[in-house]
């Protein structure tokens, strides 16, 4: 059965904007992020800038955070890493660990934004 949930993997800017960005355009959003925080690398890495104005990192990730924690649209799913998939476009069947077990999230599509590393 296909659904209409969308499932975000990756708590940094790229995947709290696609979360907020479909959850305003009224459907239902899971995002999934490994650590206990969202945030991403500009977080974890303390960046003193982000924008291309030179805001503040924690200021622009803290209005990026808002966009998604106040949203009905939006399931946030802490300390949770996704371990496989399997199923088709509309019909996805993702395998995500929580607190150490092991569920199955049923959702139409899947948006990775899984960050990165300098080099």
């Amino acid at each position: 059965m296909a659904s209409e949930k969308i499932l975000v993997i990756g708590g940094g800017p790229t995947g709290l904007e696609a979360a907020k960005g479909i959850a305003d355009l009224g459907y239902k959003t899971i995002l999934v992020e490994k650590r206990d925080r969202l945030g991403g690398t500009p977080d974890a890495a303390q960046y003193a800038a982000l924008t291309p104005d030179l805001r503040s990192s924690e200021e622009a990730i803290a209005e990026m955070v808002a966009g998604v924690t106040g949203n009905p649209n939006v399931e946030i799913m802490l300390n949770t890493t996704v371990v496989g998939s399997e199923g088709s476009v509309g019909d996805f069947k993702v395998k995500a660990t929580e607190g150490g077990k092991e569920k199955t999230i049923d959702v139409g599509s899947v948006i990775i934004a899984t960050g990165f590393q300098h080099f």
